[in-house]
């Protein structure tokens, strides 16, 4: 079996690849009280690419997992004031395209992000880091994928003004995923 290491590769052999959660990231960073950054993720989500002559990536993530090692901030993020999870308690992406940059390993995704009822395009710039064979036999890849949102244009605007100017809670918002991802096909 060989093992593909550049993504016009990966994206011309046919296969399915299944997220591995336990060996993958989600994470995001916002600005708080202008002059912080507060980190957080979330633990519990899935994923499914599909590579060959019509690639494809889905993914969906449990709102309820979301974590800033703060429980009080945790609970008000699942609070309808952010994300309402009761209500919403799935963030979806589904990609439509996806462009190979310059090199072998670069690329664009891009799609359509759901938050909170409210579905908005995005683009993630991303990095094929290659692929092995595990211990067990099993073909894996890795990828990192970059972007950034405006959180008010889902929904979560809830941010009071502070004293100083300027709002409690930043509207731009990072993300960043680390993907590792087995063949299951």
């Amino acid at each position: 079996m060989s093992v593909v290491e550049n993504t016009h590769a990966l994206l011309q052999s046919s296969g399915t690849w299944s997220v591995d959660p336990a060996h993958s990231t989600i994470e995001f960073r916002v600005r708080h009280m202008i002059v912080n950054t507060v980190k957080g993720w979330f633990r519990d989500f899935e994923g499914l690419i599909v590579t060959g002559e019509k690639p494809s990536v889905i993914g969906t993530i449990e709102v309820e997992s979301i974590e800033t090692m703060n429980g009080d901030r945790d609970a008000h993020l699942r609070s309808p004031d952010f994300f309402d999870s009761i209500r919403y308690p799935e963030i979806a992406f589904v990609a439509d395209e996806l462009t190979v940059n310059g090199d072998d390993t670069r690329f664009s995704l891009g799609g359509e992000l759901t938050i909170k009822g409210t579905t908005r395009r995005i683009v993630l710039e991303g990095e094929h880091r290659g692929g092995v064979v595990d211990a067990e036999g099993r073909e894996r890849i890795a990828l990192t994928l970059r972007g950034k949102l405006d959180r008010s244009d889902f929904g979560l605007r809830w941010s009071p003004m502070l004293e100083a100017g300027g709002l409690l809670v930043g509207e731009d918002v990072d993300l960043s995923l680390n993907v590792a991802a087995i063949r299951v096909s």
